[in-house]
């Protein structure tokens, strides 16, 4: 094996960079994303019966366990992308990699580990 060759496999190895096999990334707090999530769309909804369903949603699949289950990244956003298309009905309410840019009209929210949440943004004329 070559110096080279070595050096990657020790940064693979101490989690410096990740493997080209497509190895996926670890999510260490899904349940504070999850709430995060829960709080941001308590602002932006007003509504009381919306607001009951986010809470519902939310604190169930916390307590089932169904974010801390997500073992990888992709898991995880795909799991809130559920949950969020069941609360709102709205494919523009969704979770993303920070790197993905949003459409027009769609609000980011920072979630941590390379997250954001997309809203569209609140009708001023209400």
């Amino acid at each position: 094996m070559t110096a080279g060759t070595r050096l990657v496999v020790i940064m693979c190895m101490l989690g410096a960079c990740r493997l080209a096999s497509g190895a996926a990334t670890h999510v260490t707090a899904p349940d504070a994303i999850a709430s995060r999530v829960q709080t941001l769309l308590q602002q932006h909804y007003s509504e009381r019966d919306k607001c009951m369903v986010v809470d519902r949603v939310f604190n169930l699949e916390k307590r089932l366990g169904a974010y801390r289950a997500a073992r990888t990244q992709a898991e995880l956003i795909y799991r809130l992308n559920a949950d969020l298309w069941v609360i709102t009905k709205d494919r523009r309410v969704s979770v993303h990699e920070r790197g993905e840019t949003a459409a027009a009209g769609v609000d980011r929210y920072e979630l941590g580990q390379g997250l954001a949440l997309q809203l569209p943004k609140a009708d001023s004329r209400h």
